[in-house]
């Protein structure tokens, strides 16, 4: 007879731990679970304004050179100033960029 109450005594404790330890376990995967990030909406649509001022007596093709790479930014006339937009999308951490001017002719 004492071994009967002891053996239901036995599993009814194991029965609680065994609940105890598996909502534990749920609260610590719920509250550990890492939060992911909204993703980003697009790339940047700004823009960028540079100004050339070409005081030679021929017209100039004004390129951006990064990592080897030219994007060409448009011509500068001859003796005048003139303003290029450049959009964000080109520009990235970390770059060094480059204004590269080739004279036509």
């Amino acid at each position: 007879m004492f071994g009967r109450r002891f053996s239901r005594y036995y599993i009814l404790m194991l029965h609680s731990r065994f609940i105890v330890l598996l909502m534990g376990m749920t609260a610590l995967s719920v509250a550990c679970h890492p939060k992911v990030p909204e993703p980003s909406i697009g790339e940047p649509q700004g823009e960028v304004s540079v100004r050339v001022v070409n005081h030679n007596r021929i017209d100039v093709i004004v390129y951006v050179s990064h990592n080897g790479i030219r994007d060409r930014l448009g011509l500068a006339t001859a003796s005048t100033t003139t303003d290029f937009r450049l959009p964000l999308r080109i520009l990235g951490a970390g770059h060094e960029y480059r204004l590269v001017g080739d004279p036509l002719g």
